[in-house]
Formats: C-alpha cells, sequence, structure tokens
C-alpha cells in the first residue's frame, strides 16, 4: 500500500468514538487523504448539504441521528453519492437495514486498511 495517493477525494466520515476517528485518520493519512469527520448523523447530512464529496462512510450507532437514518436523508437527495455503512453489528444483523435506507455497502469493525482501500477503490473513481 506503498506510494497511494487519494488526495483528489473528498470522503465524510461521520463516527463519534473519538478513537475510531484517531484509527482512520492515521490510516487515510498514509494515503495523502484528509476526510471530513463529523461526530452523528446530523452533522453528516448538514455536511452533504454544504459540500460535495466523493463517499460517505457513516458509522450505524450515532448519538443525536444513526446512520441509517441519515443515509435516508442524505439519499433522497442525492442518487448516486456512495454511503458506506461501518459499524461492529453483524453484517447479517445489518444488511436488510443498510439497503433499505439506501447504502451501498457495509464494513464491519474492526476494518483493516485493506478493506478501506478496497471499498474506496469499489466506489469512487480513485483509481
Amino acid at each position: 500500500m506503498d506510494a497511494i495517493n487519494l488526495s483528489h477525494l473528498n470522503i465524510l466520515i461521520a463516527e463519534d468514538q473519538v478513537i475510531n476517528q484517531f484509527i482512520l485518520r492515521k490510516i487515510f493519512s498514509k494515503w495523502n487523504l484528509s476526510p471530513v469527520f463529523v461526530s452523528n448523523g446530523e452533522e453528516a447530512v448538514k455536511a452533504c448539504q454544504s459540500s460535495q464529496f466523493d463517499l460517505v462512510f457513516l458509522d450505524i450507532q450515532m448519538p443525536i441521528m444513526g446512520g441509517y437514518e441519515a443515509a435516508r436523508i442524505i439519499r433522497s437527495k442525492n442518487e448516486t453519492l456512495p454511503i458506506i455503512a461501518i459499524s461492529a453489528t453483524a453484517f447479517l444483523e445489518a444488511s436488510e437495514e443498510v439497503k433499505k435506507s439506501g447504502m451501498n455497502a457495509f464494513i464491519g469493525k474492526p476494518y483493516t486498511p485493506q478493506e478501506l482501500l478496497t471499498c474506496i477503490h469499489q466506489n469512487t473513481s480513485a483509481a
């Protein structure tokens, strides 16, 4: 994963846990990527209304507004924006709700940098 440059991408991450934000910052910094971080779904919806993103990662369980509700609102205003669920919830438990809310994919916690990179490549024009 050396010499990966994703600096051209504008990525939003909604994650309420500071330690998870820290881990994601470390991973993404290795790819010259500085994502925008918000702490809940309501902030994610507002960010998507005021800025254009290439990809959104939404934690499913957050205070104020969770990822499913945020995804529904974001999706109602933007049909093409890739939205990825991130959760410690088992995929089988979450998969139906992920689809219903309009999310494109699911990444389970804990995730690896390679899983994140693969997801970014599959859902953007990062190549």
